[in-house]
């Protein structure tokens, strides 16, 4: 039996052995958990106010049938959902790549630490309480890479009173969903459990697909028959677990735990330029997080809120399609058989809250973050490649001030010092540590509860990714400048009634420097193509 397979049982054991399965309400299962936020919400609701935020409840999720996180942001305004070559899906904000966006999950940063990115399709929504989708100029202390903004994935906790809910779906071509929720509470102490198997033997093509179109039938680089979609199958088990313990009114500590063990085949795609059908699998997808954080107000004035988080990710891409490749296209051994990433992120957090009742609300943050990626080919003629490492370290500090002039005017401005420190790269060139200043301001006017206008502008800064340093395959360039963006932005919202709210904005970036990539084979470094490329000569 599968890792997560056991996981579920344990938690399933677990539920039917605590304090009984009694079904509260529904939503007593769509507790927030509030230190999920980056920010300290009671003290910081301003702070959104100056850009547009978006807010997706769980009871939306429900209502689109969303079944990941890629499903739960299709219909936010200026959330583009993408599907890229590997059957991985992403999102761009506004224009931005994903890669310019921070993704965080309760606050902790999710990402691939070679190419910035995550596959959020891979992320069941099983567990989420609502997903925060920040743009334009978010808050100095989410620290460097938010060019496009922020989305920040925030999970359930347990309530005060007891709650489960076990949910199954099935669907043609052996779909089956098992879903399993449970939270609630003792005392001071709180508790969350959400377990999740979903299987497919994948989709179907639609019935007008015609097998013998010369573009995408049989003997076309895609090389479909119709029916089901080749290699659309997939595999996910997923655990979120929480643990909570309330002190008092002024001091609390949380314990997360989030894990996902996936498998899943990458739809068919053209071959391009090789023009052949690529018949890719990550016959492993594993990544889970873990994350300590807690929160205390010292004083009526001083508040602090402390983070300290840990994220591992492991991947296997096989190619399934090795004896059948053309031999003038790709002669034996010039593409890999297997590739493997083993990531890991490392880091922590610390704010300061200073609040000075109707003057003003001072923050003040500190933030370090180590990413580190090793890889390895496995390649027919040669077999396994020597393991490559690569590492970077990234550290923010930051001070924001929110004054409050008026009752219904608010000011903010803030500045943060962000720096990327390179650390290894394997057989290549690394560079001396590189640092900008982040600048921003805002203002906001509440004309009532139900109408209020906002305009801010801020300067915001993305450090190169691994793969855009050292990638040969990728145009790697190790002397990449960051990339800055001016972000400016006016907008409001109008609620009607208590269901109606129309919001609207205008926004401008204004790319300052943009990462730009050299052609492969032109760039100043040293060292071998990195992982999921062609091996040298790089063919025709």
């Amino acid at each position: 039996m599968k890792l997560g397979n056991v996981f579920i049982c344990v938690a399933l054991l677990f539920i039917l052995s605590g304090t009984g399965p009694v079904l509260a309400e529904e939503k007593t299962g769509d507790q927030v958990f509030d230190l999920g936020q980056v920010l300290v919400i009671d003290k910081s609701q301003s702070s959104d106010k100056i850009t547009t935020t978006d807010v997706v409840s769980a009871e939306d999720i429900r209502l689109q049938g969303a079944q990941n996180v890629a499903d739960a942001l299709d219909l936010v305004p200026g959330v583009d959902v993408q599907i890229g070559g590997k059957g991985q899906y992403g999102i761009k904000l506004r224009g931005f790549d994903q890669q310019d966006v921070k993704i965080l999950i309760d606050g902790v940063p999710t990402h691939s630490s070679y190419n910035g990115s995550v596959d959020l399709g891979q992320i069941p929504v099983d567990a989420i309480a609502q997903i925060k989708v920040i743009k334009g100029a978010s808050s100095v202390l989410y620290g460097p890479n938010t060019l496009g903004g922020v989305i920040n994935i925030i999970t359930k906790k347990g309530g005060a009173e007891p709650y489960t809910q076990v949910t199954t779906s099935f669907g043609q071509n052996a779909t089956q969903n098992y879903i399993l929720n449970h939270g609630g509470s003792k005392g001071k102490f709180n508790y969350w459990v959400t377990a999740s198997h979903r299987t497919s033997d994948g989709f179907e093509l639609s019935s007008d697909f015609d097998p013998n179109n010369p573009r995408t039938g049989i003997g076309s680089e895609y090389n479909e028959a119709g029916g089901t979609r080749d290699l659309s199958h997939y595999t996910n088990n997923t655990l979120n677990t929480k643990f909570g313990y309330d002190f008092d009114d002024n001091s609390k500590i949380y314990f997360s735990f989030d894990y996902h063990d996936n498998e899943k085949g990458c739809p068919t795609e053209g071959g391009g330029r090789f023009n052949y059908p690529r018949y890719w699998e990550f016959d492993e997808w594993k990544q889970w997080n873990a994350s300590l954080v807690g929160e205390h107000d010292f004083t009526e004035i001083l508040t602090m809120k402390a983070r300290l988080y840990y994220v591992d990710h492991e991947d296997t891409l096989k190619d399934l399609n090795w004896d059948n490749r053309p031999a003038h296209n790709f002669p034996a051994g010039r593409w890999f058989d297997e590739s493997s990433y083993d990531d890991y992120t490392v880091g922590g957090e610390l704010h300061a809250y200073l609040d000075f009742g109707d003057i003003s609300l001072l923050k003040l943050g500190a933030s370090y973050m180590k990413d580190n990626n090793k890889q390895t080919d496995y390649w027919m003629d040669t077999g396994y490649e020597p393991e490559e490492e690569y590492e970077t370290n990234v550290y923010s500090f930051g001070i924001e001030d929110e004054i409050r002039l008026f009752e219904k005017l608010t000011l903010k401005a803030g500045v943060s010092y962000d720096t990327h420190d390179p650390q290894k790269a394997y057989g290549g060139v690394s560079r001396d540590k590189t640092s900008e200043w982040n600048p921003q301001a805002g203002i906001a006017y509440d004309f009532s509860k139900a109408f209020n206008l906002y305009a801010s502008v801020g300067k915001k800064t993305r450090f190169p990714q691994m793969q855009k340093l050292y990638s040969n395959l990728a145009g790697g360039n190790s002397e990449l400048n960051a990339q800055t963006t001016i972000a400016y932005e006016i907008g409001g919202s109008k609620q009607f009634g208590d269901s109606v709210t129309l919001t609207a904005a205008g926004f401008f970036n204004d790319v300052k420097t943009e990462l730009s990539e050299t052609p492969a084979g032109s760039m100043k470094m040293s060292g071998k193509p990195i992982s999921r490329g062609l091996k040298p000569p790089y063919g025709t």
